[in-house]
């Protein structure tokens, strides 16, 4: 990080009160990656959110050291049991938010994958700063017809339900005075939904000093993401089943039990993987096999390009952004186990670089995340 970047970063922890806010702490995935970093951009802030899975123990390896305040859910029982009866709490995650004291901050920053924590108030004087990882998925068009919803006599109750959480949502994002969103995907939808105006950052990737060493020959195709229907791995996996392609699953879901019983021989899960053995994994993958649709950013990607490795990739959303096609991966538009197959053989035809692959990693780095947040809290804190 360049020496006056570190100033501005000294300016802001000694001359401001922070708090940053985060939707909830449920699950760990790509939204709570970029909420660890600016925990430790901003290391004296307080950090709130609705519900803290102290159950999850990768939740509480990453943030119980921040001591998250949360809500009275926090103390319902066996709520961590059900993903469905917690996703119900959303009904009233505003609530807690809009009556949350914020008086003493001078800054706000709102990390948002969901849905309420925007509706935060803030004195006059204060910066609301919200990053928004992806507009809440369940309200909106291309995403609500799906799930429960389509079936009888669920959506009796849900559409209304989901109408009245819709109106809160708009409500609440006339709160910040800056809007950033991670990817142009989201900055479009942001638009579309909230007629507002959005500045892009990109989350932030680990990204080695140098090009990480790969294996000559290898062994392996890869795929690495929360085991959800969301992430489209059946398809990788029956694709792989079918051609008998040898593929590693790395990550934890509800699907994973599903996923193990419909994969063939050539297949192998690993589950979770700590960070100090990703390298490995990537180091022997041929190529990364993502299957995504309407991925808002998609660090995953990014993250196997910053290890060489090229990206088989479904082309929608927000990866249509970060991977170059023919030069660190290549797209398939057939979203079916033939459009996958064949974008594979494709890539068995064409020369990708490692390097080449790590240099556009670079573009997404956490430094450039790290000095593009700064630089954009400063700017607008002078305006207030």
């Amino acid at each position: 990080m360049h020496s006056g970047h570190i100033k501005t970063l000294q300016l802001n922890k000694l001359n401001r009160r922070i708090a940053i806010v985060h939707d909830t702490l449920w699950e760990y995935g790509g939204a709570e990656r970029v909420l660890e970093v600016l925990l430790t951009m901003f290391p004296s802030s307080d950090l709130f959110t609705f519900y803290y899975n102290f159950h999850n123990t990768t939740i509480v390896s990453a943030f119980s050291h921040h001591h998250p305040k949360s809500s009275f859910i926090q103390h319902v029982p066996l709520l961590h049991k059900s993903g469905f009866l917690f996703s119900l709490t959303r009904l009233i995650s505003w609530i807690y938010f809009y009556f949350l004291n914020l008086s003493n901050y001078d800054l706000i920053i709102c990390s948002s994958h969901s849905f309420g924590s925007n509706m935060v108030r803030k004195k006059t004087g204060t910066l609301h700063v919200s990053y928004l990882h992806t507009t809440p998925r369940y309200l909106y068009k291309e995403f609500v017809n799906r799930g429960l919803i389509q079936h009888f006599p669920w959506n009796l109750f849900l559409y209304p339900v989901l109408e009245i959480m819709k109106y809160i949502d708009k409500l609440s994002m006339n709160h910040p005075d800056l809007i950033l969103a991670n990817s142009y995907t989201v900055k479009k939808r942001i638009k579309k939904y909230y007629n507002k105006n959005a500045t892009v950052i990109s989350p932030p990737v680990h990204i080695a000093g140098k090009l990480p060493r790969k294996n000559a020959y290898p062994k392996y195709y890869l795929a690495f993401s929360r085991l959800v229907a969301q992430k489209g791995i059946e398809l990788i996996v029956n694709t792989c089943t079918k051609h008998n392609l040898p593929l590693l699953v790395v990550g934890e879901g509800y699907l994973r039990n599903h996923l193990e019983n419909i994969a063939g021989k050539t297949i192998r899960f690993l589950g979770y993987v700590p960070d100090t053995d990703v390298s490995h994994i990537y180091a022997n993958a041929k190529a990364l096999l993502y299957c995504a649709r309407d991925e808002d950013f998609g660090m995953v990607p990014v993250e196997a390009m910053a290890e060489g490795v090229p990206v088989v990739a479904y082309k929608s959303g927000g990866v249509s952004e970060t991977i170059i096609n023919g030069k660190t991966g290549i797209f398939f538009h057939d979203y079916s186990q033939i459009g996958l197959y064949k974008a594979i053989q494709q890539l068995n035809k064409v020369k990708i670089i490692p390097k080449d692959c790590y240099e556009q990693a670079k573009n997404f780095s956490k430094d450039r995340f790290e000095k593009s947040t700064f630089t954009i809290i400063n700017k607008y804190s002078k305006l207030l």
